[in-house]
């Protein structure tokens, strides 16, 4: 019965007609002056964020707009300034042309405005971290309609707000050993292959799965992800793995395996989703991964 359940409400969802009594309690919180954000946060968790509400309670919770509507003309237009200022410097230059692709773009404007940008700015990008961003600022120009100083300032916020996640070193080996109380014949076989150092970890958890799975659903696991639910990354990557648990089980080298999980179609990725979010939110919807 709870699976019936839970199809049904996943449908509903999906065609826009899930969660009316959601939508009025994300309206009534969006009314309050100032807004309350740990209230917004609470809510990403929760529930599942409605598309035309996204764009707004982004910026909200990212801080790229105060808490206090009165002050919002103001502070997006000193944004707006700020992202012309930086894309005026990039260009005059030579660091970026009309040919540079946005999500290119975005990354050098963000490295010049955290001081790190390359002097052989061509290289970029160079790093895990930057090819992190690059994917992410993709994911975000599918995900949301508006200008590119909308999508810059998402990017940007987003980008920092999961780099406090990913950077816990710790997170590969949580995944292992959740693996391998979930799935004992799955690791060891992917041990026993020695992959298991070697999966996707950079495009689970610093990219967020970014690339890996379309933006219409990577946004229901970033939605969460704003409201503070890293821990949903280790069961999102499990739910994965698993559902090629089968294909993977014939598999003897690391190549392939890699290929297999590098990309998802839409189908099948938002089943992986939908598996992830009910395993985890079973679980407890846990916030952040338990370091033992």
């Amino acid at each position: 019965m709870t699976e019936v359940r839970n199809f049904r409400s996943h449908y509903y969802e999906k065609v826009g007609f899930r969660g009316v009594e959601e939508k009025k309690s994300l309206q009534i919180l969006l009314k309050d002056d100032p807004v309350d954000l740990g209230r917004l946060e609470v809510f990403c968790v929760r529930f599942p964020v409605p598309v035309i509400y996204r764009p707004l309670l982004w910026k909200l919770v990212l801080g790229i707009l105060p808490p206090h509507y009165s002050t919002h003309e103001y502070v997006w237009k000193q944004r707006v300034e700020q992202y012309n200022d930086v894309h005026h410097a990039l260009d005059v230059m030579s660091i970026i042309n009309e040919d540079t692709p946005t999500n290119l773009v975005f990354l050098k404007m963000f490295l010049l405005v955290e001081g790190i940008l390359p002097l052989e700015d061509h290289k970029v990008p160079e790093t895990d971290d930057q090819r992190a961003f690059v994917e992410i600022a993709s994911a975000v120009m599918n995900m949301f309609d508006g200008e590119d100083a909308d999508l810059y300032w998402i990017t940007a916020r987003f980008y920092k707000l999961c780099s406090k996640y990913s950077h816990n070193k710790a997170m590969p080996s949580i995944f292992e050993a959740m693996l391998k109380k979930d799935d004992p014949e799955l690791y060891n076989h992917l041990e026993k292959i020695r992959v298991l150092s070697r999966l996707p970890y950079n495009s689970w958890f610093l990219g967020v799965f970014a690339g890996v799975f379309p933006a219409e659903v990577l946004s229901r696991v970033w939605d969460r992800l704003i409201g503070g639910a890293c821990k949903l990354l280790l069961y999102v990557g499990l739910a994965l793995l698993t559902s090629h648990r089968n294909q993977i089980l014939t598999l003897q080298r690391p190549e392939p395996i890699q290929q297999l999980l590098a990309k998802i179609q839409p189908d099948r990725a938002d089943s992986i989703v939908s598996k992830a979010i009910e395993v985890w939110e079973k679980a407890g919807t846990h916030l952040r991964p338990e370091v033992t």
